[in-house]
């Protein structure tokens, strides 16, 4: 009888579990990664914002030179993308780029289609986006290093 409870709370576990958004050993999935777009434009390319900090380091004082922020644009096609409420519900691409508006706004974004696991649901707001790409996803590209100032 004992082992009959046991099964069947192991069962019970191993249910809760997936439905938590966790997979049978405890692991909550591959988080998204997080980045700002600028809306979607008229023909469905995602504008996506990216802010680079450059130091500068005069050649004569050899360092302590100014500091600016650089901000660029680089354009993702959403062909085959699909698009995610925080809840899982797919949108359109009208609703989604009603929802971005024309302000920067965070986005999340997954590689291979994969949705957004349902244990990374509560951290985020609930008009969050997720744009599930089928191939690899885009990335911020490396920030520069104080210690590696450009040189003019």
């Amino acid at each position: 009888m004992l082992t009959r409870t046991a099964a069947s709370v192991g069962l019970l576990a191993l249910s809760l579990g997936a439905l938590c958004g966790q997979d049978k050993d405890g692991a909550p999935g591959n988080p998204p990664t997080a980045l700002i777009a600028a809306g979607i434009d008229k023909d469905g390319t995602l504008l996506l914002v990216q802010y680079k900090t450059i130091y500068l380091q005069p050649t004569a004082q050899g360092g302590g030179g100014p500091i600016y922020n650089e901000r660029s644009l680089s354009k993702a096609a959403l062909k085959g993308v699909k698009i995610y409420g925080r809840e899982g519900k797919e949108l359109t691409v009208e609703a989604a780029r009603e929802s971005l508006g024309s302000k920067e706004t965070p986005i999340l974004v997954s590689s291979w289609g994969e949705k957004l696991p349902p244990f990374y649901r509560t951290v985020f707001k609930d008009d969050v986006l997720l744009f599930a790409f089928p191939q690899q996803a885009p990335t911020w590209k490396p920030i520069q290093e104080p210690e590696v100032p450009v040189r003019k």
